[in-house]
């Protein structure tokens, strides 16, 4: 995250205070190994599939289209991570809408 905000042109004390933020959460902790992860979900979020009234995951081709057009360099653990988020944030969407 700290490399996307720099790149953006952000300056130190935001970026300090958005990490910050992120970290001292009161609800969940983020390790910072995760963090990889999470910056990369944050970036494809957008890329969640909807369809019949819910959420399905990731569309993971364009996921990796999108990969391999930002020249995103990841592992297969991240990857794997990646789904794995994608997954419990579509549950926990499609369960915030049923109980509506």
């Amino acid at each position: 995250m700290r490399e996307q905000l720099e790149a953006l042109g952000a300056k130190p004390e935001y970026i300090k205070k958005q990490i910050d933020a992120m970290s001292n959460h009161s609800d969940f902790e983020i390790f910072r190994e995760n963090m990889p992860v999470i910056a990369w979900f944050s970036e494809v979020r957008h890329l969640l599939k909807f369809w019949g009234g819910r959420y399905q995951g990731l569309d993971v081709s364009a996921v990796q289209a999108d990969a391999q057009m930002s020249e995103r360099q990841f592992t297969p653990k991240e990857y794997v991570l990646l789904r794995k988020l994608a997954t419990f944030i579509s549950n926990e969407l499609n369960d915030k809408a049923a109980s509506q």
